[in-house]
């Protein structure tokens, strides 16, 4: 499986029911649950530093 699953549940808010389907037979259930859940626990970091504009560390890039 492709990540479509992930760009399309961040870029359409939303999975698919065919995309769901195929996740399932690639990861069964607890692992979808678990990717969708590690995908919005990202998102959510994500919201928090750009919010309040967190710089890189000196040593990155």
């Amino acid at each position: 499986m492709r990540p479509s699953a992930g760009s399309s549940s961040i870029a359409l808010r939303t999975l698919p029911g065919a995309l769901h389907r195929s996740a399932v037979a690639c990861f069964g259930e607890r692992g979808t649950a678990e990717l969708v859940f590690l995908i919005a626990r990202y998102a959510a970091i994500s919201m928090v530093l750009n919010t309040y504009d967190a710089p890189l560390p000196p040593d990155a890039e």
